[in-house]
């Protein structure tokens, strides 16, 4: 799957699904993907494409991200919940 994002193309099917290892460095950053939803934070949201666009492509920058419009945005976290399996969380 690819997205755009800074001007340039970015390949995530190298980096998705995320292992374990990335849950917990996502989880140690206070973020878990299973709970983003309508009611996320933007920053939340931003660090977590962040983290996965710059797995993909480490020249991404957080500048990249914030220069997203709210469309671009969603539509690269739909591809990542569609991808991840994202789903409510069963515990909360």
């Amino acid at each position: 799957m690819e997205v755009r994002v800074g001007g340039r193309t970015v390949n995530l099917a190298g980096v998705l699904p995320l292992r374990v290892k990335d849950w917990k460095a996502l989880e140690a950053r206070g973020i878990n993907p299973r709970k983003l939803g309508d009611s996320v934070s933007v920053t939340d949201a931003a660090a977590y494409m962040l983290f996965v666009l710059q797995k993909a492509d480490p020249a991404v920058t957080s500048e990249d991200v914030d220069d997203l419009s709210m469309a671009e945005a969603a539509e690269i976290l739909k591809v990542l919940n569609v991808i991840e399996g994202a789903a409510p969380d069963p515990n909360s």
